[in-house]
């Protein structure tokens, strides 16, 4: 499903500048529905020949959203897997990488700047998006497969890429309350004055959660300017964030099925966790045929968990209570440059740019005495890891209806690993230096107008963790993937109906995992994963009282081992299939004092069955999650709106998180129903 509703994709990306009239490549007039041509000459990720989806600001406010994870699960091919373990982030998968691992196969960036943790204790690539405010969020973009050269390390499944918004937004109060003691007030100031607009944003949200020690307190603020400078437009923000949450646990799965214990119960009551970010980011974006983009940025994390395993799984019954410490300063920026050209007589658009991601970091972990507190230190690693990358991407119309797209980069990845007297693996010293170059290339055809076939050739890598891997064997390779695709796309001029039809293959060289509770590394080896994306949407009523669109989407997936033992033949926790079916609906309406307005956004989301085993003998179940939000609107009312969100698992709500760990298998149980009541306040 491409959730693309309204106008100027980058609308609310600029301040209007005293050169509001040059020309932006960067972004396409679209109108109604349309989304950008696969054979128009421009840099953006859904005019690339791949599958693409673009999710605006107006889509962002209709959806229910509790939590970060919300904002993807209407998104083709994305699962979401929410671990129910409060500030935790959420695991989330594309085009068949695992869902317990916390998104860490999927680059993901905010305003340019990488949200992935590289070496991370939780895992290699490590996302929590905790932080995100979806009141500030201009728009998303989810790129599937690594078909752009402007993305390198954890861009296997794809890449993720948030924008917040430039403008100042209109300023409001919102205040919500609901199921599980759950609360969150966000007041939003917007400000502008000759030149220049802003923005701050205060957010406060408590929860004591469905399950017992899953309290969640966030307290969260971001700050942003905008304003002339140069031939564009700079941008300077500032965010701060405490996250303090409980954490429930995993709960034998068998225990909870048979009613031996309750599904609400907590493995430790004393297990908890941190999440603090600090984070100062600058960009420019030029304006013209030729311009100049660059991000500087520095982002401090201290991610403090402290978790108990073992005991089969069972509440008081733990034999590990782990504490660990991730302590780190991750800085760095780009620079990109984006022309057009005239190369042998064809139009031509050339991006190329160097980036550099750097990681100070410092981690600990001991054992703990199952009342949270230290006692026998097993880990002491400061880590140095350093990103140097440079890329190019060339697209050319050698005719009207053709373009040709080819790519590459160079990514060389610089660690230095030095562990303590105290560590399990004790005094090392290691500085690897793997590299890897990834050619991109691909094509474009417009049959006729409004329909469209593409197909590309890529690589994707994920460099190994200086954490984990590098400190057991600093010479291993950075891992490769091989993917392929092909598709086609159709829509019609107004936005009435749209429709993708996407296969797709991805080869893998060296594939690692993380068991989610023990930290215990998981090596499969060679893989390969194969699937296939549908997606639709059809407007069936447009009339001056509202309008109404049906859409769906579905998307199918193999991930098997290659050439592993008899017996071992599958990559596990990655669903085979997952759909998603859902109404968008507005009708206004006039009475004697006022005009109304009424909206739903509602969908079902259908998840298919997991392997758990890699011999495929032990499986989850389907189950089925549906999300809605009703909002109503007076104009009586003078600026205040009212809505309900609610979210239901009708089915196996022992589903969505269930895997091995330990010879066990465990669960994370939801919710039956949860829901929410609020109101914005416009002050405007």
């Amino acid at each position: 499903m491409t959730l693309l509703i309204a106008g100027n994709v980058g609308a609310q990306q600029t301040v209007p500048p005293s050169d509001a009239g040059a020309t932006r490549l960067d972004r396409i007039q679209v109108t109604g529905a349309q989304t950008p041509s696969k054979t128009a000459l421009s840099p953006d990720p859904a005019s690339l020949p791949g599958s693409t989806t673009v999710v605006t600001q107006a889509e962002i406010a209709k959806l229910s959203v509790s939590s970060y994870g919300d904002l993807l699960r209407p998104v083709t091919g994305l699962n979401i897997n929410n671990f129910g373990l409060g500030g935790l982030g959420y695991g989330f998968s594309l085009r068949g990488f695992v869902d317990t691992e916390h998104g860490k196969d999927v680059a993901v960036f905010v305003d340019g700047v990488p949200s992935n943790v590289s070496a991370g204790l939780q895992a290699n690539g490590y996302v929590d998006l905790n932080p995100l405010l979806p009141e500030t969020i201009a728009s998303f973009e989810v790129l599937r497969s690594p078909v752009s050269a402007l993305y390198g390390n954890h861009a296997l499944g794809g890449t993720i890429a948030f924008k917040t918004l430039a403008d100042a937004p209109p300023s409001r109060i919102d205040l919500s309350g609901g199921s599980y003691s759950s609360g969150r007030a966000l007041g939003l100031l917007g400000f502008q004055g000759n030149g220049f607009a802003g923005y701050s944003a205060l957010e406060g949200y408590t929860t004591d959660g469905y399950r017992d020690n899953a309290r969640d307190r966030r307290v969260n603020t971001f700050n942003k300017i905008s304003f002339p400078m140069l031939s564009g437009t700079g941008s300077l923000r500032l965010q701060l964030f405490n996250d303090s949450y409980g954490e429930s646990g995993y709960l034998n799965r068998a225990a909870v099925e048979s009613g031996a214990i309750d599904q609400r119960a907590a493995i430790n009551g004393t297990d908890h966790g941190l999440h603090q970010q600090q984070n100062l980011v600058f960009n420019y974006d030029g304006s013209g045929d030729n311009f100049w983009s660059s991000t500087a940025y520095v982002v401090h994390n201290n991610l403090f968990r402290t978790r108990t395993s073992g005991g089969n799984a069972l509440p008081g019954r733990g034999t590990v209570q782990r504490i660990s410490d991730d302590d780190r300063v991750s800085f760095g920026g780009s620079i990109q440059n984006t022309s057009t050209i005239q190369a042998v007589g064809m139009s031509a658009l050339l991006v190329s740019g160097a980036s550099l991601y750097g990681d100070v970091i410092e981690t600990t972990r001991f054992n703990g005495d199952f009342r949270g507190n230290r006692t026998t230190q097993n880990q002491d690693r400061d880590l140095d890891v350093y990103n140097p990358a440079v890329y190019v991407e060339l697209q050319v119309k050698p005719i009207a209806p053709l373009k040709l797209t080819a790519g590459a980069r160079y990514d060389k990845f610089y660690n230095s690993i030095k562990t303590g007297a105290s560590d399990s693996l004790p005094n090392r010293d290691f500085s690897p230096k793997p590299g890897q170059f990834s050619p991109k290339g691909g094509g474009a055809f417009t049959i006729v107008e409004g329909f469209e076939i593409y197909g590309n050739v890529a690589r994707g890598l994920k460099a190994p963790s200086a954490y984990d891997e590098l400190v057991v064997n600093p010479r291993l390779a950075v891992s490769k993937i091989r993917g392929t695709e092909a598709g086609i796309q159709g829509q019609d001029r107004n936005g009435t109906w749209r429709f993708v039809i996407d296969l797709w293959r991805t080869d893998q060289t060296g594939e690692v995992q993380n068991d989610p509770v023990t930290g215990d590394l998981i090596n499969f080896g060679k893989t390969r994963r194969q699937g296939y994306d549908l997606e639709g949407r059809y407007r069936f009523i447009k009339n001056a009282s509202g309008e109404t669109t049906l859409f769906v989407n579905y998307s199918r997936v193999s991930a098997r081992i290659v050439g592993g033992a008899p017996g071992n033949d599958f990559v596990t926790t990655v669903p085979e299939s997952t759909a998603t079916i859902g109404i968008d609906t507005s009708y206004a309406f006039q009475t004697e004092r006022a005009a109304h307005k009424l909206g739903l956004y509602i969908y079902d989301s259908l998840v298919g069955s997991k392997h758990l085993d890699s011999a495929g003998q032990v499986n989850s179940k389907n189950y089925q999650r549906i999300s809605a939000k009703l909002t109503y609107g007076s104009s009586a009312w003078k600026g205040i709106t009212p809505y309900l969100t609610a979210t239901v698992y009708p089915t196996s709500r022992l589903d969505e998180t269930t895997f091995f760990s330990g010879g066990v298998v465990v669960t994370a149980p939801k919710a039956p129903v949860s829901a929410m009541a609020g109101v914005t306040i416009s002050l405007d």
